[in-house]
């Protein structure tokens, strides 16, 4: 096994000690910050598709919402229930 040392000047080890106390103090600011953040509210995605009611072109929602512009939706303007008919 090779040994390997080094000689260092008086103050580079303080200079090392120094910056690893600093980064010891950001990861910990880091943490508390990331730490007190709210958890995210979400909700399950609700599935639906627009149900045409006649020939007027009016379709409803499974939440009761009706419109006549059910084709320019993704979604229920209401109840927020994806359009994709799973």
């Amino acid at each position: 096994m090779k040994m390997i040392f080094v000689v260092m000047e008086s103050g580079e080890m303080a200079d090392y000690i120094d910056k690893q106390k600093t980064l010891n103090v950001i990861f910990e600011i880091a943490e508390n910050v990331i730490r007190s953040l709210p958890s995210a509210d979400v909700q399950p995605v609700r599935h639906e598709r627009w149900n045409k009611i006649d020939v007027s072109g009016l379709a409803s929602c499974g939440c009761g919402y009706i419109t006549d512009r059910y084709s320019v939706f993704n979604y229920c303007p209401h109840c927020g229930a994806r359009m994709d008919g799973e």
